[in-house]
Protein backbone atom coordinates (compact mmCIF):
# COMPACT_ATOMS: atom_id res chain seq x y z
CA UNK A 1 0.00 0.00 0.00
CA UNK A 2 1.22 3.50 -0.98
CA UNK A 3 0.01 6.41 0.97
CA UNK A 4 1.15 10.09 1.62
CA UNK A 5 2.26 10.90 4.45
CA UNK A 6 0.79 14.35 4.82
CA UNK A 7 -2.87 13.64 4.00
CA UNK A 8 -2.99 10.11 4.85
CA UNK A 9 -4.43 9.19 1.26
CA UNK A 10 -4.13 5.68 -0.15
CA UNK A 11 -2.72 6.18 -4.22
CA UNK A 12 -1.77 1.94 -4.60
CA UNK A 13 -3.76 -1.00 -2.75
CA UNK A 14 -2.79 -4.39 -3.40
CA UNK A 15 -4.55 -7.17 -2.66
CA UNK A 16 -3.61 -10.77 -2.22
CA UNK A 17 -5.49 -14.02 -2.86
CA UNK A 18 -5.73 -16.98 -0.48
CA UNK A 19 -2.17 -18.25 -1.98
CA UNK A 20 -0.66 -15.20 -0.73
CA UNK A 21 -0.25 -14.58 -4.44
CA UNK A 22 -0.98 -10.77 -5.90
CA UNK A 23 -4.45 -11.23 -7.26
CA UNK A 24 -5.55 -7.18 -7.81
CA UNK A 25 -3.64 -3.40 -7.55
CA UNK A 26 -5.53 -0.59 -7.42
CA UNK A 27 -4.59 2.42 -8.05
CA UNK A 28 -6.50 5.83 -6.60
CA UNK A 29 -5.82 9.19 -8.06
CA UNK A 30 -7.09 12.85 -8.64
CA UNK A 31 -8.18 13.32 -4.84
CA UNK A 32 -9.58 16.88 -4.72
CA UNK A 33 -10.57 18.50 -1.03
CA UNK A 34 -13.86 18.77 -0.17
CA UNK A 35 -15.38 21.67 1.79
CA UNK A 36 -15.25 19.61 4.67
CA UNK A 37 -11.49 19.60 4.78
CA UNK A 38 -11.70 16.21 3.20
CA UNK A 39 -10.63 14.37 0.45
CA UNK A 40 -12.62 12.68 -2.37
CA UNK A 41 -11.11 10.29 -5.56
CA UNK A 42 -12.11 11.14 -8.62
CA UNK A 43 -10.64 8.68 -10.15
CA UNK A 44 -9.78 5.11 -9.36
CA UNK A 45 -8.74 2.12 -10.98
CA UNK A 46 -8.77 -1.64 -10.29
CA UNK A 47 -6.77 -4.42 -12.12
CA UNK A 48 -6.89 -7.96 -11.87
CA UNK A 49 -3.02 -8.92 -12.62
CA UNK A 50 -3.79 -12.73 -12.80
CA UNK A 51 -6.60 -12.72 -15.60
CA UNK A 52 -5.83 -9.21 -16.53
CA UNK A 53 -9.59 -7.53 -16.17
CA UNK A 54 -9.58 -3.75 -15.29
CA UNK A 55 -12.04 -1.55 -14.44
CA UNK A 56 -12.31 1.89 -14.07
CA UNK A 57 -14.48 4.39 -12.19
CA UNK A 58 -14.26 8.19 -12.70
CA UNK A 59 -16.32 10.57 -11.10
CA UNK A 60 -17.59 13.85 -12.88
CA UNK A 61 -19.47 15.09 -10.16
CA UNK A 62 -19.49 14.58 -6.57
CA UNK A 63 -21.80 16.62 -4.70
CA UNK A 64 -21.80 16.57 -0.76
CA UNK A 65 -25.47 15.82 1.58
CA UNK A 66 -27.24 14.50 -0.88
CA UNK A 67 -30.89 14.19 0.37
CA UNK A 68 -31.42 10.89 -1.73
CA UNK A 69 -33.19 8.27 -0.02
CA UNK A 70 -31.01 5.43 0.29
CA UNK A 71 -33.69 2.54 -1.46
CA UNK A 72 -32.47 4.54 -4.95
CA UNK A 73 -29.38 2.80 -3.87
CA UNK A 74 -30.98 -0.96 -3.30
CA UNK A 75 -30.06 -3.42 -6.02
CA UNK A 76 -33.74 -3.68 -7.80
CA UNK A 77 -33.39 0.14 -8.19
CA UNK A 78 -29.58 0.06 -9.49
CA UNK A 79 -31.04 -2.47 -12.25
CA UNK A 80 -31.77 -0.82 -15.89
Amino acid sequence: TTIEKSNFLAHKIEYYDSDNELLRVQSISDYRKQANDGYFAFHMDMKNVQNQRRSVMKVEKFQMGSTLPETHFSPNSLVQ
